[in-house]
C-alpha cells in the first residue's frame, strides 16, 4: 500500500502522479511551524516562513460561500493553514447546505517568491465533495493569471474521507500574491475544506498540468476484484449516464456537460391529464406526445418547447417508462426564464408499477436574473440512488407568472450493479430543511418545502449532534424534538453561542420513520454578534405594555398579536423585554425575533433556558435616579456574578447611561470608581436633544441625530481614559417622539421622526453600534401632549407612521450589507455612506444633507442607477455618454444601487420652487375595464408640472413581457396640471386580468442624466357580451385555482369558489366599473388579509377562505356546496338582467339542534371609486328616506333600525346605484361602517341562533344596479 500523505489510501496498483524531490521541496505556506513536523505534510520537506496573509474573497464571480467565511476563521486566521488537514473538525470551513460552490482565498506571501505546487484537503463524502481548484498568481494582487486548474481523484466516497486534490506546473512561477478558487462539485450539497498548501521544489514523475487549461494527471484505479455488497450512496455518481434518450449515442451536447456517458433506454413519455397535477391543455397540444422535452435541445428552438397556456393551468406532469429498472441519481429541467414566464420547479416521484408513485425530491428553479430567451436548467441529486423504473416529474408554473415554457427533461443515473443495494422506489427520501439563527441562543428548524412534496406525514422529529451524521442511529445523534405533521417548522433552544451544532429532521409515516438524513451544519452567532447592518438594528417592544401603557378596554390580546404580526414585517431581529414568558417568546420566534432580557427576579434563569444569551444592568438609566453610583455598580456586579453562573456564554450590557454632558459625568465617574468589571458590554441610551451638550454639525437643526458624532467622540474620550476604548457598545434605546408639546429633540412630525430614525442608525453603524434598539415600536397611549405616549412606529390603534415605512425600507435596502466606508467626496453639511454585499458585491449608497435639499451630480460607470427613497419607491436613473447622473437629496436619505462604484461630483441648493421640483404623476384608475367591443382602452394620467419651464414627455406603456403598447410624448406647460388620455389597444386573445406598466420618460431637471418613473395598473377584459346568460371559468392572475365568471349583456360576476364563494367582481358594463372593492394587486395574498376586499362570508365563523365545491356551472347559475361544523352549507347564484341573486340553505342533518351563526361582510365602491360626498347611501327610516354621504375613514356609523328589508348606495356623478335587499330568519339590523375608499354594510345573525335538528335556515340577497340618469330614484330604489 501507498499513503498519499496519510489520509488517502490507494491500491498499491494506482499509478502515483505526485512524488517530492529529495532536498528541493520547500513549503511556503506556513502550514507547519520551523522545527516541527506532520505527517500529512511530506518528512522531507523543509519549511520556508513567509509574511504570509490570507483573506477570503467575499464579492464577485467567485466569492467565497457565506457560511465558509463564518467556519473558516478560527482565532482571526483562516482554518487553511493551522498543518490539520480536516481531521479535527473545527479546522474546516463548512459551505452553506445548497449554498454557494466557491471557496476562494487571496493568499499574499508578503514578497516574490518561486513555486510550482499547490494543494487543497477536502471532505470527500456523497453529498460533500469538491470538484476542482484553480490557482491564480499576481504581482500587485489586484491583476491575476490562470497558472492551473487540478481536479479531485476519481475515487469513491466515504465517510470522513479526506482527499488530496494536487496541482502541479509545468514550470514555476515567481509571485507575491496567489488566489486559489476551489469550487464544489455540483451534483454535491457541500463541501468542506480542511488545508491548503503552497509549494516550491515539488517533483514530478508523471503527467504535469501542462497549460493552464489542463489539470494535473488523476490517480487511475485498477478494476476491482469482486465487490462485496456495498450501500448504493457509496457509489460515485459523477460518472452518472444519461438515462432519458436526449442524445443519440456517440453525439455531445454542450449543455449536457463534458464526458456525457449516454445510457440508451427503451423510454416512453405520456402527459398526466387528470387530478390534481394534471398538465395544462396548452403544453399538451405543442408537447407532441412528450417528445419536444426530450429531444436534447434546451431552449434555443422555440418548436422544441411546451408552451402552457398564457394564464392556464399550473403544471406540466409527465410519466416515464424507462423500460426496466435503473439506479436513479438526479434530474434536470430547462424552463424559460424571463418575465411573466417562470418556472417554480420540479417535483421526482418513483414508482416500480406506475401507478403507486412515492415522492423522492422536488428543486426549485435557481435565483437568476429574469432575462430575455433565457432558460434556466434547475437540478436535482437525489440524496442516493433509487431502483425505479417509472418516474414522474410535475413542473410547476411560479405563481406570480402567466405561463411557463419547458424545453428539456433529463433523467440521470445508471445500470444497477449487482450485489449493490438502493434504496426502494417506495422508500421515502431524506426531509429537505433550513436552519437560521435567531440571535445567539436559539435556531428555526424550517422543513416546508418538504410538506409540499408530501402530505402523509404524520410526524417530524428533529435531532442534534455535535458532528455530522448520516442517520438517526448514530450514537451522537439525539432526538430533542417532536413535531405534529401538519407543522412546518420549529424553533429549538437553549443553544450556546459560538458553537456549531449539526441538525436534522425526519418524518414520520404509517409504515414509521424513516432514518437517513441529511444534517445540517449550523454555527450559533455570539451574544450581539453584528455581521450585517440589518443584525444591528432592533427595537424596544414590550407585550402587554410598559408603565405607560394604556390597553384597549376590548380584546387587548388580539391587539397585541397583530403588533408582533406587524413587528414581523419591518425585518427586526431582536426585542427588549423585561418580562420572561415562554408562550410569548416562542411567538416572537416564529417570527424570526430574539430576545434581549433583563436580570430581575427569576429572569436569568428562565431566559437562559429560552436561549436568551444578553441581559441588562441592575437599573434602566441609572444616570436620572438618585441610586448612588457604588450601589448600581454592587447591584450590577452581584447580577453578573449570578448570571455567569447560570450562563457563562451571557453578557451584561450596562449602565444604559445616557449622551447629555451630565450622564456622560456620571458615566466618568461611574468608570472611577471600578464599574468597568462589572458588566461585558457598553450599554448607551442615544437620544439626540435640543439641550443638555448635543452639538450638531453647522445648519443642522437641534436635536438632529448627527449629534451622535461628537457625542460619540465625548464617550470615546472617558473611555479612552480608562482604557476601555475596545469594549463593544449597544444602544438599548434610541429614538424620538412625535409629541408636539415638550418634545425633548425639538420640533419632530411624523416624517421628521422617519427621517431622523434612518439617518441615525446609519450613524451608529458607522459608529459601530452592535445593536440598536429604536424606541419604540408601539405608541403607548393617544395623549398627544404627553412625549411617552408618541415614540412608536405604530400609533396606538396600530396604523404604520411613516417611520414604519422608512425603517422597513431602511432593512430592505441595507440589512443585508456591510459598511465599506464614507462615499468619496462627500463632505459636510452633506453626508453618505457605500454599503456592499458580502456574497454578490453589490453596492449601495445612502446620502443626505440635513441642512437643505441639494442636487447632486454623479459619476458611475455603471449603465444604469436604482434610486430609492426613504419610503421605498424607486426610481431609474439613466447616466448620460459620461456616466454623468444627477439626484436629489435632502433631509430624507436616498438610496443608490448600482453595479459599479459611484463617486460624488458636486452639489448645489435644490429650492422648492426651483427647476428641480418634481413632476407629480397620477393615474386616475388604477385598474382599467376593457370592453370586448371596443378596440381600445383608455389611460388617464394626471400630470402636474410645478416648475417654470415645460417638460417634455416620453410616455409608454408596456405588458409584462415589456412590449410597447402605446407611446406618447406629452409636453407639459410650466406651473399647470393636465389629465390626458392615453388609448391603448385591446384584443380579445388579452388575458381575462393582465399587468401592465406606465413608464414616464424626462430628461432630469438639472439637465445632467434621465429618469424613467413607472407606475403598475391592471387591465381587467371583459367576456364577450351573449344574449343568454353564461357560466364559466377563467384564470385570474395571482391565484392557483380558477374563478367562476357570470356574464350577460349588462353585467359580468367573479366568484373565488377556492376561496369561499368571495364575490370579486359586479362589474356594469355600460360604464365599465366595478361596484365591488378589490385590489388585483393583492389577490396572491388575499386570504392573509382579516377585513379586506370583495364580498366574504362566514358560517359559524368559517368558511371565509375554504374552497367550496362546484356543483352547478351553466347558464349564468352557479351552485357551491360545502359543510361547516356539521352543517351543510349551499350557495346559489344566478345573473338576471342587471340582478345578482344569491339564495343560502344552511342544513342541519343532525339529530340535535346546533348554534348557528353567519355574517357577509362586503366593500362596495359604487361606480368604480368609493368617493367623499358624492356617493350617498340611502336607507329606508321611520322618518322617510335617509341620505348619509359617504365620508372616507369614519369608521363605525350607528344608524338604528331599518324600516325594510333593503338599502342602496348611489353614485351621483356617474348615475348608478347598488341596491341590495335581504331577508334571512334572526338576520340583524346591518351595520355600516366607512372604510378606507370603500363602504361596508355587513350582515349578520343574532347571538343564539339554532338549526333545529333535520331543519334548514334560508337567506335571499340581491344585489341590483340601476341608471340614475333614467329612472325617478327614489321611485326605483322604493319599488
Amino acid at each position: 500500500m501507498f499513503k498519499l500523505f496519510n489520509r488517502l489510501i490507494i491500491p498499491c496498483v494506482l499509478l502515483m502522479t505526485i512524488s517530492a524531490g529529495a532536498s528541493e521541496l520547500t513549503l511556503l505556506s506556513n502550514n507547519v511551524k520551523p522545527g516541527k513536523s506532520n505527517a500529512d505534510f511530506p518528512a522531507e520537506a523543509t519549511v520556508q516562513p513567509t509574511q504570509m496573509k490570507a483573506q477570503f474573497v467575499t464579492d464577485g464571480e467567485f466569492a467565497t460561500d457565506p457560511e465558509s467565511v463564518k467556519t473558516g476563521v478560527r482565532n482571526d486566521k483562516l482554518v487553511f493553514f493551522d498543518g490539520n488537514t480536516g481531521s479535527n473538525w473545527k479546522s474546516r470551513s463548512y459551505s452553506k447546505w445548497s449554498g454557494g460552490q466557491w471557496v476562494t482565498v487571496n493568499v499574499d506571501l508578503g514578497a516574490p517568491y518561486e513555486m510550482n505546487a499547490f494543494d487543497v484537503w477536502a471532505i470527500h463524502e456523497y453529498s460533500r465533495q469538491t470538484e476542482s481548484f484553480e490557482v491564480l498568481t499576481s504581482d500587485d494582487g489586484q491583476t491575476f493569471n490562470s497558472q492551473g486548474i487540478a481536479t479531485g481523484p476519481d475515487v469513491d466516497p466515504e465517510k470522513n474521507k479526506i482527499v488530496q486534490l494536487h496541482l502541479q506546473l509545468a514550470s514555476p512561477v515567481n509571485a507575491q500574491y496567489v488566489q486559489i478558487r476551489i469550487k464544489r462539485k455540483g451534483s454535491t450539497k457541500q463541501q468542506q475544506i480542511g488545508e491548503i498548501a503552497i509549494w516550491k521544489g515539488y517533483v514530478a514523475e508523471a503527467s504535469t498540468a501542462s497549460s493552464p487549461a489542463k489539470p494535473a494527471a488523476k490517480p487511475v484505479a485498477a478494476t476491482p476484484a469482486a465487490a462485496a455488497p456495498k450501500a448504493a450512496a457509496s457509489i460515485d455518481t459523477s460518472g452518472m449516464a444519461l438515462l432519458s434518450n436526449n442524445i443519440k449515442p456517440g453525439k455531445t451536447n454542450a449543455d449536457f456537460g463534458d464526458n456525457l456517458r449516454i445510457e440508451p433506454t427503451a423510454m416512453q413519455v405520456s402527459f398526466v391529464t387528470d387530478g390534481e397535477f394534471a398538465t395544462d391543455e396548452e403544453s399538451i397540444k405543442t408537447g407532441k406526445e412528450g417528445k419536444v422535452l426530450f429531444d436534447g435541445n434546451t431552449g434555443s428552438n422555440w418548436k422544441s418547447r411546451t408552451y402552457s397556456k398564457w394564464g392556464g393551468g399550473r403544471w406540466m406532469t409527465v410519466n416515464v417508462d424507462l423500460g426496466n429498472e435503473y439506479a436513479l441519481s438526479a434530474f434536470d429541467v430547462w424552463a424559460l426564464h424571463e418575465k411573466s414566464r417562470e418556472t417554480a420547479g420540479f417535483q421526482v416521484l418513483l414508482s416500480d408499477d406506475g401507478k403507486t408513485f412515492t415522492p423522492h425530491g422536488a428543486a426549485s428553479t435557481p435565483e437568476l436574473e429574469l432575462a430575455k430567451n433565457f432558460f434556466a436548467r434547475t437540478h436535482l441529486v437525489l440524496n442516493e440512488p433509487v431502483k425505479a423504473r417509472y418516474v414522474q416529474i410535475r413542473v410547476e408554473r411560479k405563481k406570480s407568472a402567466k405561463q411557463q415554457q419547458v424545453a428539456e427533461i433529463a433523467i440521470w443515473g445508471s445500470k444497477p450493479v449487482e450485489g449493490v443495494s438502493y434504496l426502494k422506489s417506495d422508500s421515502r427520501p431524506k426531509v429537505a430543511f433550513d436552519v437560521s439563527t435567531i440571535q445567539s441562543g436559539v435556531a428555526k428548524i424550517d422543513w416546508s418545502q418538504s410538506t409540499k412534496l408530501d402530505a402523509n406525514v404524520k410526524q417530524w422529529k428533529v435531532y442534534q449532534s455535535d458532528k455530522a451524521f448520516a442517520s438517526i442511529k448514530d450514537s451522537d445523534a439525539k432526538l430533542i424534538k417532536s413535531v405534529n405533521g401538519s407543522e412546518s417548522h420549529t424553533v429549538v433552544y437553549p443553544l450556546k453561542p459560538g458553537h456549531n451544532y449539526f441538525f436534522a429532521v425526519t418524518a414520520v409515516y404509517d409504515q414509521g420513520e424513516y432514518p437517513q438524513v441529511n444534517s445540517i451544519a449550523t454555527r450559533m452567532p455570539m451574544p450581539l454578534e453584528c455581521r450585517t447592518f440589518g443584525d444591528m438594528v432592533a427595537i424596544n417592544h414590550f407585550w402587554d405594555g410598559g408603565g405607560h401603557r394604556v390597553n384597549h378596554p376590548e380584546n387587548q390580546d388580539a391587539y397585541e398579536r397583530i403588533a408582533v404580526d406587524l413587528l414581523g414585517q419591518t425585518g427586526i431581529k431582536q426585542i427588549r423585554w423585561w418580562r420572561v414568558d415562554s408562550a410569548i417568546f416562542n411567538r416572537y420566534y416564529d417570527k424570526g425575533i430574539g430576545v434581549y432580557s433583563y436580570p430581575h427576579g427569576g429572569n436569568l434563569a428562565a431566559a437562559t433556558q429560552l436561549g436568551v444569551n444578553a441581559f441588562s444592568g441592575a437599573k434602566n438609566e441609572p444616570d436620572l435616579s438618585t441610586m448612588p453610583i457604588a450601589t448600581y455598580i454592587e447591584r450590577t456586579a452581584d447580577f453578573h456574578q449570578k448570571m455567569k453562573s447560570i450562563n457563562p456564554d451571557a453578557v451584561m450590557c450596562a449602565p444604559s447611561s445616557g449622551l447629555e454632558d451630565h450622564s456622560i459625568d456620571w458615566l466618568d465617574k461611574f468608570y472611577q470608581q471600578g464599574g468597568k468589571d462589572c458588566f461585558d458590554v457598553l450599554d448607551l441610551h442615544t437620544y439626540t436633544k435640543i439641550a443638555g451638550g448635543h452639538k450638531v454639525p453647522d445648519g443642522y437643526p437641534k436635536g438632529a441625530p448627527e449629534a451622535m458624532y461628537d457625542n460619540m467622540r465625548k464617550i470615546n474620550s472617558v473611555l479612552a481614559r480608562h482604557g476601555d476604548q475596545n469594549r463593544p457598545m449597544i444602544s438599548t434605546e434610541f429614538g424620538y417622539t412625535d409629541a408636539p408639546v415638550n418634545n425633548p429633540s425639538g420640533k419632530i412630525t411624523l416624517q421628521t421622526q422617519a427621517e431622523y430614525l434612518v439617518r441615525g442608525l446609519v450613524i451608529h453603524h458607522a459608529l459601530g453600534f452592535k445593536r440598536v434598539f429604536i424606541y419604540s415600536f408601539w405608541d403607548s397611549g393617544k395623549d398627544m401632549n404627553f412625549t411617552e405616549h408618541r415614540f412608536g412606529m405604530i400609533d396606538h390603534d396600530l396604523q404604520k407612521k411613516p417611520s414604519f415605512f422608512a425603517v422597513k425600507t431602511l432593512i430592505d435596502q441595507l440589512g443585508d450589507y456591510q459598511l465599506k466606508g464614507k462615499m468619496s467626496n462627500m463632505d459636510l453639511p452633506s453626508i453618505g455612506y457605500v454599503y456592499t454585499h458580502p456574497t454578490d458585491g453589490k453596492l449601495v449608497h445612502i446620502l443626505w444633507d440635513g441642512t437643505q435639499r441639494k442636487t447632486g451630480v454623479f459619476q458611475t460607470t455603471a449603465k444604469s442607477v436604482k434610486q430609492v427613497d426613504l419610503f421605498g419607491n424607486t426610481t431609474d436613473l439613466m447616466p448620460d455618454e459620461n456616466g454623468k447622473f444627477s439626484a436629489t437629496f435632502g433631509h430624507a436619505p436616498i438610496y443608490l444601487h448600482a453595479d459599479k462604484p459611484i463617486n460624488f461630483v458636486s452639489s448645489q441648493i435644490a429650492k422648492a420652487d426651483s427647476s428641480d421640483a418634481p413632476l407629480k404623476v397620477q393615474l386616475v384608475n388604477k385598474q382599467l375595464i376593457a370592453l370586448p367591443e371596443s378596440s381600445e382602452a383608455q389611460l388617464k394620467v394626471s400630470l402636474d408640472n410645478p416648475r417654470a419651464d415645460a417638460i417634455t414627455l416620453n410616455l409608454i406603456v408596456t405588458d409584462e413581457q415589456a412590449n410597447k403598447l402605446a407611446q406618447q410624448k406629452q409636453v407639459v406647460k410650466a406651473n399647470s396640471q393636465s389629465t390626458i388620455k392615453l388609448q391603448i389597444p385591446t384584443q380579445s386573445n388579452m388575458p381575462v386580468l393582465g399587468k401592465y406598466t406606465l413608464n414616464v420618460i424626462e430628461q432630469q431637471a438639472s439637465g445632467v442624466g434621465g429618469k424613467v418613473s413607472t407606475y403598475p395598473f391592471f387591465m381587467r377584459r371583459l367576456h364577450p357580451v351573449s344574449s343568454q346568460a353564461i357560466t364559466s371559468k377563467a384564470i385570474i392572475a395571482g391565484l392557483d385555482e380558477p374563478v367562476m365568471i357570470l356574464s350577460n349583456n349588462q353585467l359580468e360576476v367573479a366568484i373565488d369558489a377556492a376561496r369561499g364563494g368571495r364575490v370579486l367582481e359586479i362589474i356594469d358594463r355600460e360604464s365599465a366599473s366595478n361596484q365591488i372593492h378589490i385590489d388585483y394587486g393583492i389577490l396572491p395574498s388575499i386570504t392573509s388579509i382579516p377585513f379586506a376586499y370583495g364580498i366574504w362570508d362566514t358560517f359559524s365563523g368559517k368558511l371565509k377562505n375554504d374552497p367550496m365545491h362546484v356543483t352547478v356551472a351553466r347558464d349564468g347559475k352557479l351552485t357551491l356546496s360545502t359543510e361547516a361544523k356539521g352543517l351543510q352549507v349551499t350557495q346559489s347564484w344566478e345573473l338576471k338582467d342587471a340582478e345578482l341573486e344569491l339564495n343560502i340553505s344552511v342544513h342541519n342533518p343532525s339529530n340535535s339542534p346546533r348554534k348557528f351563526s353567519y355574517k357577509s361582510h362586503p366593500e362596495y365602491t359604487v361606480g368604480g371609486t368609493g368617493d367623499s360626498v358624492t356617493d350617498v347611501i340611502y336607507l329606508p327610516m321611520s322618518d322617510g328616506l335617509t341620505k348619509l354621504p359617504f365620508w372616507t375613514g369614519l369608521g363605525d356609523k350607528p344608524v338604528g333600525d331599518l324600516t325594510a328589508n333593503w338599502w342602496a348606495a348611489v353614485d351621483t356623478q356617474s348615475n348608478i346605484a347598488l341596491k341590495q335587499t335581504f331577508t334571512g330568519n334572526g338576520l340583524a339590523q346591518p351595520r355600516l361602517w366607512f372604510g378606507q375608499g370603500h363602504y361596508n354594510v355587513e350582515l349578520i345573525t343574532e347571538r343564539g341562533l339554532e338549526i333545529g335538528a333535520g331543519q334548514t335556515w334560508q337567506a335571499q340577497f340581491k344585489w341590483s344596479v340601476i341608471k340614475t340618469n333614467s329612472v325617478n330614484l327614489e321611485q326605483a330604489l322604493q319599488h
